[in-house]
């Protein structure tokens, strides 16, 4: 298993509580984010399961495609953003996005400024389309 995922996993990328996130080697505009425990597992499976609930909706436009996730939700392929510079960040976001990080942001090529960690948002807290002053922070 470890030489497969050295075949197929090119330099990390970032790495968060619960996922770590790699270049995906077999398509450049892919990353691959590998759970590293059973909380990561369930969010890579709710990452695939929001996305498939929004993907056909107006709010798509704010998100990084979710590719496809592996059955047990370990590995979860997804488009891959590029970091921005801070300063071309917005003033104002949709009301849903709940976590600022810098890092769950980024811009993604044909779609423009884009969330790349569904974790970031809370669609219970608001799903309408209400835009509010982004608090941006970094770790």
């Amino acid at each position: 298993m470890e030489e497969l995922l050295n075949f197929i996993c090119g330099k990390k990328l970032g790495s968060g509580a619960y996922r770590d996130v790699y270049e995906f080697i077999p398509d450049k505009t892919l990353v691959i984010k590998i759970a590293n425990s059973d909380d990561g597992r369930g969010v890579n499976l709710l990452e695939k399961r929001l996305w498939f609930e929004i993907e056909e909706t107006p709010m798509q436009k704010w998100f990084a495609p979710v590719i496809d996730v592996s059955g047990s939700g370990k590995y979860l392929l997804q488009k891959r953003i590029e970091p921005m510079p801070k300063d071309k960040y917005p003033n104002k976001v949709p009301a849903f996005f709940t976590d600022m990080k810098y890092t769950n942001f980024g811009y993604l090529k044909g779609k423009g400024f884009v969330c790349c960690d569904l974790g970031s948002f809370n669609f219970w807290k608001s799903s309408s389309r209400k835009i509010v002053k982004a608090n941006w922070w970094e770790v």
